[in-house]
């Protein structure tokens, strides 16, 4: 979501992906969120994206409007810093205003959603389905990162057993 408020976004080439797939964890994105989303990607892409939840490989994420550019690898920081520099080269006064005149409306709203949604927020956070659903998300994830882990990590000596979620999900700290 964040990389979604950035001036230009780049993306590496390869196998990658980039998506917002809350919904297939029983979340909604911020009311905030989708009001940003709609600004940046229009509507109708803004809600293919959430609606399906998929995750786009780079071409993809560029023809939704998720990220501006695609990149090899081995050409991403030289990309990146031309590109700041060229946006560096414009007058900051200006450049700033511009970005403020740009942007002041759907940040005033985004902060008006969210906060007129924040207990429609937590309720859904909170709901069984969406904890039974985060839970089983991040033992996948588990799973799949510890099969991929070296033995002998600091977090297997400690005892740790990929729980990220276990205080988050059982409610408890």
């Amino acid at each position: 979501m964040m990389a979604l408020a950035g001036d230009y976004r780049l993306m590496v080439n390869g196998q990658f992906y980039v998506g917002l797939m809350e919904v297939e964890l029983g979340l909604a994105s911020p009311i905030g969120v989708v009001a940003m989303m709609a600004h940046v990607l229009g509507g109708r892409a803004m809600e293919r994206v959430l609606f399906r939840g998929e995750r786009y490989k780079p071409e993809q994420a560029r023809e939704f409007g998720l990220v501006d550019e695609v990149v090899e690898r081995d050409n991403l920081m030289d990309r990146a810093i031309e590109h700041a520099q060229l946006l560096g080269q414009k007058p900051a006064a200006a450049y700033q205003r511009l970005k403020r005149y740009s942007r002041q409306a759907i940040i005033e709203r985004m902060q008006a959603l969210d906060a007129a949604y924040l207990d429609d927020l937590v309720e859904q956070w909170f709901a069984q389905e969406t904890q039974r659903l985060v839970k089983a998300s991040v033992e996948r994830m588990t799973k799949s990162a510890s099969a991929t882990m070296p033995t002998g990590r600091p977090a297997e000596r400690s005892g740790h057993k990929g729980g990220v979620c276990e205080n988050v999900c059982s409610g408890s700290n």
